[in-house]
This record gives structure tokens, sequence and C-alpha cells, in this order.
């Protein structure tokens, strides 16, 4: 009797184990999915990432210095979860490459911003960056 109970002490222990390790994983696949990552160019068009949804809002002419540019056509689309994944990390190493940041915004500097739940961390890029120039390539082929 004794080794039933301590059987079904070990299967119980076992089982909840499992469904907590599954509700973690499935509250941080959650919790990757609210993390919003926007970026404005030089010229001040907007890229917004959300989960598998990506958008661009590009500035109108009567919005932009000239009077003239165009940022083009805005874009809404879902993207792949291989692109995600490349997105988070072109942000992240946006925010670490400190040698291409800046204190203030300057016309052709990038903005980058990344929001969580928890805060929103915020960088601007220098003009012409080797960070700028990736994270902007990157963005600019999902158009």
């Amino acid at each position: 009797m004794t080794i039933r109970l301590f059987i079904l002490y070990i299967f119980y222990a076992i089982l909840i184990t499992s469904c907590t390790t599954s509700s973690n994983s499935s509250k941080a696949m959650t919790d990757q999915n609210d993390i919003e990552y926007i970026y404005a160019d030089g010229s001040g068009n907007q890229y917004v990432i959300k989960g598998n949804y990506f958008k661009y809002d590009p500035i109108e002419p009567h919005e932009s210095s000239s009077g003239i540019y165009s940022g083009g056509e805005p874009v809404e689309k879902k993207i792949s979860g291989e692109q995600q994944k490349q997105l988070a990390e072109l942000f992240q190493k946006a925010m670490e490459a400190q040698n291409d940041h800046q204190i203030d915004r300057t016309k052709g500097s990038g903005l980058v911003r990344i929001n969580s739940k928890e805060e929103t961390k915020k960088i601007i890029l220098k003009f012409r960056s080797d960070t700028q120039q990736i994270l902007e390539q990157f963005l600019t082929k999902l158009k």
C-alpha cells in the first residue's frame, strides 16, 4: 500500500510539473507577441512590428521638411515567425550597439523603441551608422 501511494505521489508530482512548465512556456510565447518594436527612420517614416503584424506608415509630402518628399505607400501585412525572430534580434543588437547611439534626434538619425508591458526602451541611432543601415535594409525588404 505504501508503494502505491509513493508511486501515485511521484506521478502526481510529474504531472503538476509538466503542466506548470507548459503553462510557463506558452506565457513566454504570449509575452513575446506582446512586445512592440517601433522604428522611425531619418525621414520620419515609421515601422511598427507586433507579433506577426507589420506596418509601414510613411510620411506624406505635407509632413516632410521639403514639402515634396513622400515615403511611398503604406503597408500592413503579416510576417513569418522567422522574420519576427530576425527583427527582434536586430532591434536587440541596435539597443546594444552603444557606439552607434547618440543623445539627440537629428535629421537622418533613427529612433528605435521596444515597448513591453514592463518597460519601454528607446535609443537613437546615428545617421548612416552600420546598425542603422542594417536595420533599415531589413525593414525595407519587408515592405
